[in-house]
């Protein structure tokens, strides 16, 4: 390793550092603003504040090292982009909101609609982007891409053998098996293996004994 990529190397080590001691602040803030959205759930509170505090600021790690080494392809990296300033936006807001809170600082209108709808509704937001990286991931598109062609060939293959099945070859081809299906419907059907010669209240060609007799 050259003395250029040892220095990176720390410079990089420093600032993903940096980036978690940030995120543990920011979390703090958004637990305190969370907890306040479930204190009716009592006890509860404090783990579901929790568990919407890691959608959050655990969200900013993931996509942070997807967009640096894992995200493939411009659509992924938009969805990665957008979804990382996002969740700078809400950290941000809820340390500066949490801030004012603490310190005695009478909030903006803005930051009390915030409270209010923009903040429950950032952390679905960043649930459809999540969703939206899902979708249109590489792989997930690969994976699509394959059963649709999976799906073509069977769909071609049993296609070109009903066209076969209606074909004059087949037809020709099945003709010297007939009697074997004559035979297989006549033993379905349960008939004898010689015809009848004479079915009960039919006249036949053959001579009546008595009637010849009658005549001499």
């Amino acid at each position: 390793m050259t003395q250029i990529e040892k220095r990176r190397k720390l410079f990089f080590m420093g600032i993903s550092a940096l980036a978690t001691s940030i995120t543990l602040v920011s979390a703090s803030a958004t637990f305190t603003i969370n907890e306040k959205s479930f204190t009716d759930w009592g006890e509860w509170a404090s783990p579901l504040a929790g568990l919407a505090t890691a959608g959050i600021e655990a969200t900013f790690a993931l996509t942070l090292y997807g967009v640096t080494y894992a995200l493939t392809g411009p659509t992924e990296k938009k969805f990665g982009v957008a979804l990382l300033l996002g969740t700078v936006a809400i950290m941000a807001t809820n340390y500066v909101t949490h801030h004012m809170t603490t310190t005695g600082v009478a909030l903006d209108q803005w930051q009390i609609n915030y409270i209010q709808w923009i903040g429950p509704l950032a952390l679905f937001a960043i649930l459809l982007l999540i969703v939206g990286i899902i979708v249109y991931n590489h792989d997930s598109q690969k994976r699509t891409l394959e059963r649709d062609f999976a799906f073509a060939a069977e769909r071609k293959a049993m296609e070109w053998k009903q066209s076969q099945l209606d074909s004059a070859a087949f037809d020709q081809h099945m003709a010297q098996y007939k009697e074997q299906v004559f035979e297989e419907a006549r033993q379905k059907l349960r008939l004898n293996a010689q015809p009848a010669r004479a079915a009960i209240g039919f006249v036949t060609d053959e001579a009546d004994p008595k009637a010849e007799s009658n005549l001499d």
